[in-house]
């Protein structure tokens, strides 16, 4: 029985002393449920598959807004032959932004587009700004290819 008061005790003051000094976050999403109903053009099999994406943001962890996360999925499963859950990750990424007013760093899975060429990599992305009329940005990582059955 003391033990019972004590876990509750405990729990009430961890709730009246935490809810002082609160921490938070914008969550923002965006779900959807795809059914696709088809046969297969290589085995000829009729499927039904479900898909769930997710869209998922996370901003103002910080004071000054500048930490980030995005995130971008799906979820697919082929409930007629049973070949089990598939998942693709689009992007997933951190973002900080406004280091000492000149530096945006960005890791994670990303999109990258420079006059060379379009990439998803898994990697960093450094922009350097406001050094005057000119800006310059770095990557690196390891490209993504996807084909029929994973990356």
């Amino acid at each position: 029985m003391t033990c019972k008061r004590f876990f509750c005790l405990l729990a009430c003051s961890a709730v009246m002393f935490g809810s002082t000094a609160a921490w938070s976050a914008e969550i923002h999403g965006r779900s959807s449920t795809q059914f696709g109903w088809f046969n297969d053009i290589f085995t000829g099999n009729k499927q039904a598959e479900f898909g769930e994406y997710l869209n998922l943001s996370v901003t103002q962890i910080d004071k000054e807004g500048k930490l980030s996360f995005q995130g971008y999925g799906r979820v697919t499963d082929d409930v007629r032959n049973g070949e089990g859950i598939n998942g693709r990750l689009y992007y997933l990424y951190g973002d900080y932004s406004n280091l000492f007013d000149k530096v945006d760093i960005r890791l994670g899975r990303q999109f990258v587009n420079y006059a060379a060429g379009s990439a998803l990599i898994d990697g960093g992305k450094i922009d350097l700004k406001n050094v005057g009329p000119i800006a310059f940005s770095v990557m690196g990582g390891r490209n993504v290819y996807f084909d029929l059955n994973g990356e």
